[in-house]
């Protein structure tokens, strides 16, 4: 326990009351041996709460070290990319300031080896680091094979783009040939293989160390049953002794022993009472009972919240639907896609993608009520479930996604302008399986008319829904999966 943290319990006004005065030698011995007993479970609560607080703290620093590891890896691609797309050369120096200046990718590892990870972690993410400089041979030659296409004065690349040979078969190619097939090297299947198999490397070290940290969460969780079940005991005996003291035993120990007991069956924090010894116990108790409950929020939320919006992710988007299915009141989808959001990322990077999903999710929670459910379904796609069915709704969603795209017409910071099309359907009751294709087919009738607009499956005309339902039959089903695998690929 930190020196802090106990002077705080110090000046707390539940540490004040008497100590329980003994009548005899036989009850004095009893009650030291309790005192004894209570101030050993103590030092184990505390211990497990360090035990507990260390696993998390260090989760969040494993993950950050293997995120870093994937996104140096990400920048190197990136930069290359970029460079023998526009044959920049400032593209290139970007690239060999992170491999030779930066480095973030080995900085991570150095974070690591001062952390308490096992060997198995670290043979992860050093092959993950591993794969992705193997991967920086590839891209050099490619840098070198572009430079030479475009005519570059190579010495003033650094000495790696020199020192690359190439083989017989790309020497001879014309300039024009040599940087298309530059742009072949960074673009190909097995390019995007080896690209694969850095992600898979740094995604299994993070599964390794999330289990671990669930694992030692729950032995904590466990530990601490026990040591509450110890106490429990401990004031059973308390009570006991209490009928032999004087008068004051009433007071300093029976009705705390009754208030504790009543709000342990009730599953609420105890409420300081009685002696000293008693209030540390509830204050004690009472920091467990709130940690837990920290940390049973922090799981929850981390399941059903996309990391980067803090909105309602894909899986509680399914839970939703499968709740709803069964209401009888009419049920609203909105679909929304942001507009050429992969130029955005192209052009801009992906830092800036990433930037206008976090407006749009913004500006989508600042528009809709608290009772409606914002929700990310995959890449720059989004959804909000409404749960009623109000009059006038439809004019007032039309005026929130205009009022939005009006919004996002602004460029923000590093955000360039940006708009949405939105499609909405609504049910007759519940949310049916056919809500979602019949939100997306408005979806696609926004898209068909330029974008950046809002559509509602109710005021299409037969023939349109009818032709937007073919459509779906054709391509793959409208399913949030589905639609961000077929974006993706």
């Amino acid at each position: 326990m930190s020196q802090d943290h106990q002077e705080r319990r110090d000046h707390n006004p539940q540490d004040s009351g008497l100590r329980l005065v003994l009548v005899n030698g036989f009850i004095l011995l009893l009650t030291l041996a309790f005192f004894v007993f209570l101030i050993h479970t103590t030092m184990h609560v505390a211990e497990e709460y360090k035990a507990s607080t260390d696993a998390m703290e260090n989760y969040i620093a494993w993950e950050n070290s293997g995120q870093r590891v994937r996104r140096g890896s990400d920048y190197l691609t990136e930069q290359v990319r970029l460079f023998v797309q526009t044959l920049d050369k400032n593209y290139a120096d970007r690239y060999f300031e992170e491999i030779n200046s930066t480095k973030s990718r080995e900085k991570a590892l150095e974070k690591l080896a001062g952390e308490h990870v096992r060997a198995g972690d670290h043979n992860c993410i050093h092959t993950g680091l591993d794969l992705s400089n193997a991967l920086t041979f590839r891209e050099i030659y490619a840098i070198r094979l572009a430079a030479e296409g475009a005519h570059l004065d190579l010495a003033e690349f650094p000495a790696q783009v020199r020192e690359a040979r190439l083989n017989a078969e790309d020497r001879y190619l014309s300039p024009a040939d040599k940087v298309r097939h530059a742009r072949e090297l960074v673009y190909d299947r097995k390019y995007r293989e080896a690209k694969q198999e850095i992600f898979n490397a740094v995604a299994h070290f993070l599964d390794d160390v999330l289990a671990r940290a669930r694992e030692s969460q729950e032995k904590s969780t466990a530990e601490l049953g026990m040591v509450l079940s110890r106490q429990r005991l401990a004031l059973v005996g308390l009570g006991l002794l209490g009928v032999l003291t004087f008068a004051a035993g009433i007071i300093l120990v029976i009705r705390p022993l009754r208030l504790f007991d009543r709000c342990i069956r009730e599953g609420r924090p105890l409420a300081p009472a009685g002696a000293r010894e008693f209030r540390e116990l509830a204050g004690t108790y009472n920091e467990m009972f709130a940690l837990k409950e920290q940390q049973d929020m922090m799981l929850r939320h981390k399941a059903e919240h996309d990391p980067l919006t803090d909105l309602l992710n894909r899986s509680a988007f399914d839970g939703l639907r499968n709740l709803l299915n069964g209401e009888e009141h009419p049920v609203g989808l909105i679909l929304i896609d942001v507009d050429r959001f992969k130029e955005v990322n192209d052009l801009h990077g992906h830092e800036t993608g990433d930037a206008a999903l976090r407006r749009v999710a913004g500006l989508l929670r600042t528009a809709f009520r608290a009772d409606d459910f914002c929700i990310r379904l995959g890449g720059d796609e989004f959804a909000v479930i409404i749960p009623d069915r109000a009059a006038g709704i439809e004019r007032v969603i039309a005026d929130k996604i205009a009022a939005i795209n009006e919004t996002l017409g602004q460029p923000e910071g590093m955000v360039p302008a940006l708009s949405i099309s939105v499609g909405v359907a609504f049910s007759r009751q519940g949310f049916p399986d056919s809500l979602y294709g019949d939100a997306d087919s408005a979806l696609y009738r926004v898209k068909e008319g330029g974008r950046r607009g809002c559509a509602f499956f109710e005021d299409m005309s037969a023939g349109a829904a009818r032709s937007a339902r073919s459509r779906r039959l054709r391509e793959p089903a409208a399913d949030p999966a589905e639609r961000q695998a077929r974006r993706q690929d």
